[in-house]
């Protein structure tokens, strides 16, 4: 009875392994086509919000001045840790005086935006990452296979 079990954990493990592998080079080779094929989108994608916020930051610091960009990066800072709760955290210190919950809004909203665009035609990278990268792929993997079976 546990060696039927060990040999369908087995045939399981290498299927996932499989699929792992397959999802890696899924896309690794959407990104290659997607770079070779539309090279202009593929650099906007990569580099373009980053271009796109350094833009909107100088803007911002020429309309409004110095201490409302510093209020607004520090919220964009605290928001890489507690993601959208930032808009509720608008009594905590001086960014808070400055910022109004509907600018916090539109600010994780744009972060929100500039990722997925990233993300969207960069994901491939993700699996590279050492030790998380394959963890990434599993959870992918996992889910794949358990929207499969719905």
């Amino acid at each position: 009875m546990t060696d039927t079990a060990t040999n369908s954990a087995a045939v399981r493990s290498v299927t996932l392994a499989e699929q792992r592998a397959q999802l890696l080079h899924h896309y690794q080779e959407f990104e290659h086509n997607f770079h070779r094929d539309h090279y202009p989108l593929w650099l906007g994608t990569l580099i373009g919000p980053w271009i796109a916020t350094a833009a909107v930051l100088v803007l911002i610091w020429l309309v409004y001045g110095p201490a409302y960009t510093r209020s607004l990066l520090g919220a964009a800072a605290i928001s890489s840790v507690v993601g959208r709760f930032v808009i509720l955290m608008e009594g905590l210190g001086d960014w808070g005086k400055l910022l109004t919950p509907e600018q916090v809004f539109w600010m994780v909203t744009y972060q929100d935006v500039a990722v997925a665009l990233f993300m969207a035609f960069h994901v491939g990278f993700l699996f590279k990452l050492p030790k998380i990268g394959p963890k990434i792929a599993e959870l992918i993997v996992d889910g794949e296979l358990i929207l499969s079976l719905q």
